[in-house]
């Protein structure tokens, strides 16, 4: 009896699974079935069958194999990059841009995890390194920004809403930075910032209320707000939504493209240990180059941090 539930709801969760790739988040109440762990049920589904030779399902052998593979094969675009990186142009200026949520630095050990997530900012070498969740312990960021170098800058923005939601974003840069504006919505935030770069850099912040609801109010006041805007270079941040939920094709539809979306770059970013969902994004816009783009990991925080190689064109 438990083999045959194990079974059951293998089969059912991979069914489940399938559907919430296929309808996203157009369909409110199906929307908790886009967070199904579609490629670890998929892994324990293949385990089951060769196990039992292919003979789980009645029928077709190994048609339980079949069906985890359909459901891989839907979500292979959120799991690996399928565009290809640009060429490098020799006469225009490279920026390596660093994303981070690092919600979980400094919250339980701060000398160990936070030492770590620092070190693995340096070893980038990053020229401009965008961290979310900061610790609320002003001197670690102070401390990041001394290591980075005493000709670096830092823009700051903090924003404790309801609940617990805290946002707390660091922008630091080896060019001068300087905050326009911020925005709040109920379900996320950002600010705005300029960069002199080489070629100057405008760059929108994101932190996004995490939970597994409808991310589509989020992602429709981004593209207002950058649509707005009217020149914007990178939307970057933990947007708490993957790329599946629809509302992104309103930002895409202006000119953005995920920077992870190349050369089979493994997308996922959460959880640190096992990523699984594409939630935290770096979107480029298409009058840039992108040369490279990598995940990272690191104890000290939850999710994978990544950085991407930028060509910026003259404008």
């Amino acid at each position: 009896m438990v083999r045959d539930a194990l079974i059951a709801i293998t089969i059912a969760s991979l069914l489940a699974g399938i559907i919430g790739q296929l309808f996203n988040d157009s369909i409110t109440l199906l929307i908790p079935l886009m967070y199904l762990p579609v490629p670890l049920v998929a892994a324990v589904a293949v385990g089951i069958d060769l196990i039992r030779r292919g003979r789980t399902v009645r029928g077709l052998r190994f048609s339980l194999s079949l069906i985890a593979m359909i459901s891989l094969a839907i979500e292979f675009p959120q799991l690996f990059g399928t565009g290809r990186f640009d060429a490098a142009q020799p006469n225009l200026p490279t920026v390596r841009l660093l994303q981070w949520n690092v919600m979980w630095g400094g919250r339980w050990s701060a000398a160990t995890e936070w030492g770590d997530i620092s070190k693995k900012v340096i070893d980038r070498k990053a020229d401009i390194v965008v961290l979310s969740e900061v610790p609320l312990d002003e001197n670690l960021p102070a401390q990041l920004l001394h290591r980075l170098g005493d000709d670096w800058h830092v823009a700051a923005f903090d924003h404790f809403g309801q609940g617990e939601y805290v946002a707390r974003l660091r922008i630091f840069s080896r060019y001068p930075v300087a905050t326009e504006y911020s925005r709040v919505a109920t379900d996320g935030v950002f600010v705005v910032v300029r960069i002199d770069a080489p070629s100057p850099i405008r760059m929108m912040v994101v932190d996004g209320v995490s939970g597994i609801n409808d991310k589509s109010p989020l992602l429709k006041f981004i593209a207002d707000a950058v649509n707005q805007d009217g020149h914007i270079d990178i939307i970057t941040g933990d947007f708490n939504a993957t790329s599946r939920s629809t509302g992104f094709a309103s930002i895409q539809s202006q000119g953005y493209r995920d920077a992870d979306n190349h050369n089979l770059t493994y997308r996922p970013t959460w959880p640190a240990m096992l990523p699984i969902f594409d939630i935290d994004h770096l979107l480029i816009s298409q009058r840039h180059r992108v040369l490279n783009c990598r995940s990272f990991y690191s104890r000290g925080s939850d999710h994978r941090g990544q950085y991407v190689d930028l060509q910026f064109n003259a404008r």
